[in-house]
This record gives C-alpha cells, structure tokens and sequence, in this order.
C-alpha cells in the first residue's frame, strides 16, 4: 500500500508538471506572439523615422536654398551699383549737367535692369 501511495503521489505531481509544462508552452507562445507584434511596430516606426528624417533634410535644404539665392543677387546687386556709381561719376564728371537719375536708367536699361527710383534713394531689383 505505501508504493500504491507513493505511485499515486508521483501521478499527481506529473499530472501537475504537465498542467505547468502546458501553461509555459501556452505563455511561450503568447510571448513570441508579442515579439512578433512588436518587431513589427518596431520596423514600422523605423520607416517612419527616415522618412521624416529625409523630409526634415529636405525642408533644411529647400529653407537654404532662397537664402542662397538672396544674398547671390545681393552680392550681384551690390557689385551693379558699385559699377553704375562710377560710370556715373564718369560720365557726370564729362557732363555736369546730367541728372544722375537719367543717367542711372540709361545705364541699366542696357542692362535689362529695372530701376525704381524714389526720392531719399533708388531701389534695383532684377527682373
């Protein structure tokens, strides 16, 4: 009767390892399920994360771009009038009675340039 006891005690215990076994299978399977679920989520974000990483570099690209521009036609704007202001002295220098404003739009009519002149200074822009 004692090995009856002690061979009924054994089942128990492996009726209990095998519901525990199952359970850890069980748990097992859901964790890898979640890994999946979150490698995923994972690689997904990444995508996402270049993505706008180009779209930023993009954005700091095009935001320089007109600022490059600007500072080429004011540097060329710059170096005009300096040209124009001695051709104008030149030319006032022959010719006293010339008015510089007539003087100026002759110049940059030549030029394709337009001038807008107004009284306290003249403003150039290019077309």
């Amino acid at each position: 009767m004692v090995i009856a006891g002690e061979l009924e005690e054994l089942r128990t215990q492996l009726d209990a390892a095998e519901r525990a076994r199952k359970a850890a299978e069980a748990e097992l399977h859901e964790t890898s399920d979640r890994v999946s679920e979150l490698a995923a989520s994972n690689n997904s974000l990444v995508t996402s994360k270049r993505k706008l990483e180009i779209d930023i570099q993009a954005m700091q690209v095009s935001d320089r771009q007109p600022f490059k521009i600007i500072r080429k036609c004011y540097r060329t704007i710059v170096y005009n009038c300096s040209r124009i202001g001695t051709r104008c002295r030149s030319h006032i220098s022959k010719d006293p009675t010339i008015r510089i404003t007539t003087l100026m739009a002759v110049m940059l009519r030549r030029r394709s340039l337009l001038v807008v002149c107004s009284p306290p200074a003249p403003v150039l822009s290019s077309l």
